[in-house]
């Protein structure tokens, strides 16, 4: 017999991590974002940390719609985190990233 009950989607939680060759940094241009808002960004997030991984300085902790400014690295290294509860859904993220030659201004743009 066929269940009745409603189904949810279980959190999730996702990782990458972006490289660049030694020398460079990473920069990320985000395309698309719109990841459930709440104030605190408790329920869906995306965290950027400044190294391979989450150890690493945090950069920052996003949700919400429009795009972060463009995100340049410190080092050779960002680890994009992403955690999703089971519940309201958005479109997500999309975003290039590229390798770019060490800068005076790092990090966020402006």
């Amino acid at each position: 017999m066929p269940s009745t009950g409603t189904t949810t989607t279980p959190a999730r939680d996702c990782q990458w991590v972006i490289s660049a060759e030694k020398g460079y940094g990473v920069e990320l241009i985000f395309q698309t974002f719109e990841i459930e808002e709440e104030a605190d960004c408790g329920y869906d997030y995306m965290e950027l940390f400044d190294g391979a991984d989450i150890k690493a300085p945090r950069l920052g902790r996003y949700c919400g719609s429009g795009p972060p400014e463009e995100i340049y690295s410190a080092g050779d290294a960002i680890v994009i985190k992403f955690h999703s509860d089971d519940t309201i859904s958005k479109k997500g993220f999309h975003l290039r990233y590229t390798s770019t030659k060490f800068q005076d201004t790092l990090h966020t743009s402006k």
